[in-house]
């Protein structure tokens, strides 16, 4: 079963892919092609036009050309009906016009350039970068590129690559607002208006639908969309809207340069008429007979379903009986036989009949509109059961059987095939569409019975690929039509092939000829295995490719082989102990799965490719699996020069089909640590500069994964980034970006955090049966209404299990380290206030103002009652608001943080170990290296940056017990660890002794608070042996919101579709797949204000960063805010920048300089750009709750939690445990070595 799990993957996607490209390269493009095609014919004879009398272009230029006799030549090939062929234009001019053909055949070409070629230029090859560089012919047309992009030469190759001057004289747009008004006879108009348009040429609209059956609309059970006009003028009057169908249009003006596309699709459109019942199934007739020994006949009974109803059928009611008497009497309707089959059937098999009896067979459509059924009229058949007949006599009631109107031409032998044309007349001139459908009654050789289609919308049709010696019916439905008008059937014969043969001057090979046997040249190469290795049992991904042969071969399957062949086991003289297997896979499964393979064996692989004349030569090559368990092993022979040329994309994509399949294959749900320090800095890792910091596991951790150079934060607080974090969405769509100057929680009895209504990526991997776990930090809310409805706690979000701190760790959580509050110090107006003093005192001495002892006295009850309350706020808040929970119970209050990481540490070994054996997700959420600081006794003194790298050594320590848990338990190479911080560093902590508690943000400006550079880039690392590569660095731009869509995807679950997710898979990037970023443009928010805007643009170095306002310094030559201890986003504490500060981040990462239009040439394209972006980006944010606003952010009582009384302070000690400092000092001492 988990074999087969690889290969139904590798076919689902090829499938995928194979559908996109169908839609892709749909009848869309067509109606541009041919409308440029059109708008060059009325571009040459625009003279003639603009001249024209004025009756004659009541339906436009396109009315005129048509009856002109030059223009209407260069016309004809802009047609629908036109049928594009290989081969010269000239031959299908000549049939349509026997003389001075030369505008017909000049409109072709040009068509069939149109059709290759896509718009725009190739940029020129120097300016190629990345992939589009890359010396590989990975194209050569411009088809084969997804998208706009052409196939363009770089210098030393060709690869797809996005146009220059893409849309260079071409249209503006029409408006998207379409206008519809139905007619009182159904026709339907349609309007819309044009822009301003500098276009010379003429131009033409495109006006393409869709439609969807029911009383709803509908886009996913839409039909592709169809072109239903092509028109100079900007109206359109469509007969052929149906009652019951849901209609959607969109429009694009096309010249002879191209088109800018079409519009959005346009608001739904129905009919107010009610739909009509179906019509009747037409042709009603016996296929089949099949006489018993006993008498008993077995009767199949076909028909055609009625051709485009106002809605689908529904079903089919059927009824049978005996008929007697010469008036041909119907048995009553009591003793009818009765069916139900369903609306998709054709045909149904009528059983126990007798033979040598006649029977009357009736049939109705039937379908539903609102719960009402519509029933047609019956079809009704009588025929008679004898078996000396050669074929039964049936004759409908409805159908004829041969038409007036209809006349077939005689069959001719071109191209290889059989064909015959069909003419009718018209009779109805508001029908534009015909369906036409063909096939064999009887042959007189056992030939297949297929039924064929096609719809047209001249009065005439070719029918192609026709049997010898067969008699063929042909019925002609109108499409569209109001009138229902009856099908048109007629029957003709096709000639003995015999006969043709003898007419032809070329060979013609007939059923039955004997056919030299052609050599079989198929044959499989580059075969290629895959070796997973899993508790000593080895699976194999075996894959091959075809060769091209010349002629081509079609595949119809392939005759694998493999074969134990090692030697120790053919030495035994065990006869029997060449293990092997054999089987016929289908054509296009290129790969074999096989489990159960030994260790350090070798096998051999032998592939046939097996064809319609046969089988062809024999391929094999023997392989070695693995000698023991280590990481997903390849085996590539070498690639033929040829084989780079990658001429198909379906090469490009088979092969890296099979490049991701191992990673599928080998963990189908990968277990995910992720750890999160809290304010740590870029520059504070080894991995990343730092030469005096040690963190040896975590260089470790980069240097056998995928280290981010500009991995970004999406805010430069606490809470708003973890919200983004975990939801993959910026902080302002769920509500978690503050509009007032405090932008994180610092109390625990509030009422604000992430909503229950936001999905967070451990809800998903909840739901597909992970284990999920939460340890430490939380600071994202936890109470609404009362102290344990618990309604923003970590369970409520996906977290099953949760050991940590609600809130954050602050200074009033560490005794000796001061008070947070102490700062309200820097906001008070000291020097208005000493000024307020003094003038009261003067104008008191003056006797201008009379101060009573009374009014003294009681400012300063006032003063004092509120400097004690304030004391007695601080005494107490480590009691409310610093304490540590298991589940939904507090377990200590407050805690003691000395131990605090030891014993986290502890919890996540646990957790992983009670899962070990099914997938799992643990975010271990640091609670250093926030300020106030800490670190256990085994860590104070032994780093060379005081307290602070006491702390992060800690925390290396506490990657590298993780780290060793995951090798011990055998789950090093099925967890992605992901390793972070929150945002950067506090620049502006010093303790209250004068020690600088702050960390290292290397080149970059500003730190936490902050969207300069040291406040956002922030560490960002990756492992995952096997799947991601070892000591790969990626200087893209990428972001913490980017974890949420990459494990969801990798868990096997469907990112929600129902809210804007702002992060991009980052698997791609780095597994080296793609190179270049999905993020083009981020968007900086200083809590709820948008305060810079990143654009890295494609095909560009550049990364351009434009500041709308920027926080005012203290001291003023600083990049800090030492006068408020962290930067307020409020307009008290910024300046802003009209036009924005811009920087290139590529040349100036430490954002000294900003730029300006004398020193930046595109300054102002570039503002240009960014400020377009933010218009769109703050257009699409809707408006949430503010859950950081005033009325969240109040203390209130009630909501206090508390693991005891209030009179006793809320205080217990539950959870500290003894050893732990032993493993502490243990794991220091090994740090030591």
């Amino acid at each position: 079963m988990g074999a087969a799990v690889p290969v139904r993957i590798i076919l689902a996607l090829i499938c995928g892919v194979a559908l996109g490209r169908k839609q892709d390269s749909s009848s869309a493009l067509s109606g541009i092609f041919r409308a440029r095609c059109a708008a060059r014919c009325l571009s040459l004879h625009s003279a003639r036009i603009a001249h024209a009398p004025t009756h004659f272009q009541s339906n436009g230029s396109l009315g005129w050309c048509q009856g002109h006799k030059q223009c209407a030549k260069c016309l004809e090939p802009c047609k629908e009906s036109w049928e594009q062929r290989d081969g010269s234009c000239r031959e299908p001019c000549e049939r349509v016009f026997a003389k001075r053909h030369g505008e017909c055949v000049t409109s072709c070409e040009f068509l069939r350039s149109v059709m290759v070629l896509k718009q725009g230029e190739c940029p020129a090859p120097e300016r190629a970068s990345g992939f589009a560089a890359a010396c590989v012919e990975s194209c050569e047309e411009d088809k084969e590129c997804p998208g706009h992009k052409k196939c363009c030469a770089n210098g030393c190759g060709h690869t797809c690559q996005p146009p220059r001057n893409l849309y260079r004289g071409a249209p503006l747009k029409p408006r998207k607002e379409l206008v519809f008004e139905e007619m009182p006879s159904g026709v339907l108009e349609v309007r819309w208006s044009s822009k301003f348009n500098v276009s010379a040429e003429p131009v033409l609209n495109v006006l393409q639908r869709r439609w969807n059956y029911g009383i709803h609309p509908s886009e996913d059970d839409a039909t592709e969309w169809e072109v239903v006009a092509q028109t100079s003028e900007e109206r359109v009057w469509l007969a052929d809207t149906r009652p019951g169908r849901w209609y959607q249009f969109r429009v694009a003006a096309v010249n002879v340069h191209g088109t800018r596309g079409y519009t959005t699709p346009s608001r739904h459109f129905r009919s107010s008429k009610d739909p009509s019942p179906p019509p009747v199934p037409s042709d009603l007739q016996v296929s089949h007979m099949t006489f018993g020994s006993d008498r008993s006949v077995l009767v199949q009974v076909s028909w055609v379903p009625p051709a485009d109803p106002d809605v689908p059928v529904n079903h089919y009611k059927l009824s049978w009986s005996l008929t007697h008497g010469e008036g041909g009497h119907t048995m009553p309707s009591s003793l009818k036989k009765r069916k139900t089959i369903s609306g998709d059937s054709d045909s149904v098999e009528l059983e126990g009949l007798r033979e040598d009896k006649s029977y009357t067979v009736e049939l109705q459509s039937v379908s539903y509109w609102e719960q009402i059924p519509l029933k047609s009229s019956k079809a009704i058949l009588r025929f008679s059961t004898q078996q000396e007949k050669n074929e039964p006599t049936a004759s409908p009631v409805i159908q004829k059987g041969q038409s007036d109107i209809l006349d077939v031409g005689t069959p001719f032998y071109q191209d290889g095939q059989l064909q015959v044309r069909v003419y009718w007349k018209k009779r109805d001139p508001n029908v534009s569409r015909y369906r036409v459908q063909w096939f064999p009654e009887f042959c007189s050789h056992n030939g297949t019975r297929v039924q064929e289609k096609l719809i047209t919308q001249e009065n005439y049709a070719s029918l192609p690929g026709l049997q010898f010696s067969c008699k063929y019916k042909v019925i002609i439905q109108a499409v569209g039509s109001k009138s229902r008008t009856q099908a048109e059937s007629t029957t003709f014969s096709t000639p003995p092939c015999a006969s043709i043969q003898g007419k032809s001057t070329k060979p013609i090979t007939c059923p039955g000829d004997p056919v030299a046997p052609a050599k079989i040249q198929a044959r499989a190469e580059n075969l290629t295995a895959v070796f997973s290795v899993h508790d000593s049992n080895v699976t194999a991904l075996f894959s091959w490719v075809v060769a091209v042969t010349r002629p081509p071969q079609q595949v119809t399957g392939y005759q694998v082989t493999w074969a134990d062949v090692t030697a120790e086991r053919r030495k035994n003289n065990q006869a029997n102990s060449l293990i092997s297997q054999s089987q016929i896979l289908p054509p296009e499964r290129k790969v074999l799965v096989v489990p159960g393979l030994q260790l350090a064996s070798a096998y051999r692989l032998e592939v046939g490719v097996i064809t319609a004349g046969g089988q062809g030569p024999t391929t094999f090559k023997t392989f070695q699996t693995p000698g023991h368990a280590r990481p997903v092993l390849h085996y590539k022979p070498k690639v033929k020069k040829h084989h780079l040329r990658m001429k198909s994309p379906w090469t490009l994509l088979f092969l890296g089909l099979l490049l991701c399949a191992p990673s599928a294959w080998a963990v189908s749900k990968p277990n995910f640590v992720l750890m999160m320090v809290d304010d740590l800095g870029i520059g504070d890792l080894g991995c990343y500069g730092n030469t005096t910091l040690k963190t040896p596991h975590i260089d470790r951790l980069a240097e056998d994964g995928v280290k981010l150079t500009q991995h970004i934060a999406a805010s430069p607080l606490c809470t708003p980034s973890r919200a983004a974090f975990l939801t993959g969405r910026y902080p302002i769509r769920s509500g978690m970006a503050s509009h007032g100057r405090v932008g994180v929680y610092i109390i625990s009895a509030v009422s604000g955090g992430l909503p229950k209504e936001e999905i967070t990526f451990a809800k998903i991997l909840k739901e597909q049966g992970y284990a999920t776990a939460l340890i430490g930090k939380w600071h994202l809310g936890l109470n609404c209404e009362h102290n344990t409805d618990h309604c923003h706690h970590p369970s409520v979000h996906g977290f099953e299990h949760f050991y940590g701190i609600p809130m954050t760790n602050l200074r009033d959580c560490q005794p000796g380290h001061s008070s947070v509050f102490y700062n309200v110090r820097s906001h008070i107006p000291y020097t208005e206030l000493g000024g307020a003093l003094a003038t009261l005192l003067l104008l008191h001495t003056k006797g201008l103002v009379l101060i009573s002892r009374r009014l003294v006295l009681c400012l300063g009850v006032t003063l004092f009652t509120a400097i004690a309350l304030f004391f007695l706020w601080v005494l107490t808040f480590p009691y409310f608001n610093c304490f540590l929970m298991r589940g939904g119970e507090v377990v200590e209050q407050p805690y003691v943080s000395e131990t605090l990481t030891q014993r986290m540490t502890k919890e996540a070994i646990e957790f992983l170990e009670r899962n070990s054996e099914q997938p799992f997700l643990l975010f271990f959420s640091f609670v250093q290296v926030h300020t106030a600081l800490f670190a256990s006794p085994s860590f104070r003194g032994k780093s060379q940056h005081g307290l602070y790298g006491d702390a992060v050594m800690e925390v290396d320590w506490s990657v590298g017990q993780i780290m060793k848990t995951l090798e011990r338990l055998k789950l090093k190479d099925k967890t992605l660890v992901y390793l972070t911080s929150d945002q950067g560093p506090h620049l502006e902590e010093i303790s209250v002794h004068g020690e600088v508690h702050r960390g290292y943000n290397g080149i970059y400006k500003g730190g936490k608070s902050t969207n300069w550079e040291g406040g956002i880039r922030v560490p960002g690392i990756l492992h995952w042996p096997g799947k991601l590569p070892g000591g790969k660095v990626i200087d893209e731009v990428t972001s913490n919101m980017d974890l949420f869509p990459s494990m969801v995807k990798l868990a096997g679950a469907n990112i929600p579709s129902d809210r804007q997710i702002d992060g991009h898979d980052l698997m791609p990037l780095l597994q080296g797949r793609v190179q270049r970023s999905e993020h083009e443009f981020l968007f900086h928010y200083c809590n709820a204000f948008l305060n810079a805007v990143r654009w890295h643009p494609a095909n560009s170095t550049s990364i351009w960063k434009a500041f709308f306002f920027t926080p005012n310094f203290y001291p003023e030559n600083s990049t800090t805010c030492f006068h408020t201890h962290t930067c307020f986003c409020t307009e008290a504490y910024v300046t802003r920048h009209d036009p924005p500060l811009l920087y290139d981040l590529s040349r100036d990462p430490s954002e000294t300089n900003p730029l300006t239009p004398d020193t930046e040439p595109e300054f102002s394209s570039v503002l240009e750009v960014i400020l377009e972006a933010e218009r769109v980006h703050t257009q699409g944010v809707k408006a949430t709750e503010d859950q950081l606003s005033v009325t969240h952010m109040l203390w209130k009582p009630w909501l206090q939690p508390c693991c005891s009384s209030l009179h006793q302070l809320c205080e217990c000690q539950r959870d500290l445990t003894s050893g732990i400092m032993g493993n502490a000092a243990a794991g220091q001492g090994q740090q030591k070595k």
